[in-house]
């Protein structure tokens, strides 16, 4: 049995709405989709074990992804764990975004991201997921190049569009000071 089939079927038996099924293929009023991972991240210089090494995406790299596709006066949706300092990032390199008004689960944020016409997720499980969710339902999907670096993966999601990431330099007010 296919496994979107199977984890869709789990989701709607459950009386959960499914990011995994096709059946109800409403895409959204917004032409991108951005799931920005900050939380953690923010802890790269002062608990660099455990967030990894990478930071925060520069929010230029998302910008330039945009721009060249032509989508920079698009509207824009913006999912994170923590909204508003995202949509801040973002702005401040000249990317108007909206975000969502009600977070009501994890679930939830993923089956609005599935239904994303474009996806540009940044490294988390969370877009990873998203990301197949969003190629299943025919939408476009880009994830960070995560080949170079100590934790590096040479991996490669069928259908999804790697971009080159940067991330925000240690001097950045972003990151938690020891």
């Amino acid at each position: 049995k296919d496994v979107f089939a199977a984890l869709d079927a789990r989701f709607t038996d459950g009386g959960l709405i499914s990011p995994f099924g096709k059946s109800d293929l409403t895409q959204l009023d917004y032409s991108v989709v951005i799931h920005y991972r900050i939380g953690d991240k923010r802890a790269k210089f002062t608990n660099p074990g455990s967030v990894g090494d990478d930071g925060v995406l520069d929010p230029k790299v998302i910008r330039n992804l945009i721009e060249e596709l032509n989508l920079l006066k698009s509207r824009i949706l913006v999912l994170s764990d923590e909204p508003v300092l995202a949509q801040k990032l973002l702005s401040e390199v000249g990317i108007t975004a909206d975000v969502q008004g009600k977070r009501e689960s994890i679930w939830f944020d993923i089956n609005t991201m599935a239904k994303a016409k474009l996806f540009i997720g940044t490294w988390s499980q969370v877009s990873q997921l998203a990301s197949v969710c969003v190629v299943n339902r025919g939408g476009v999907a880009y994830l960070p190049s995560n080949s170079t670096g100590k934790n590096s993966l040479d991996w490669k999601v069928a259908g999804v569009n790697l971009y080159i990431p940067n991330f925000l330099d240690a001097t950045h007010p972003i990151y938690f000071k020891s």
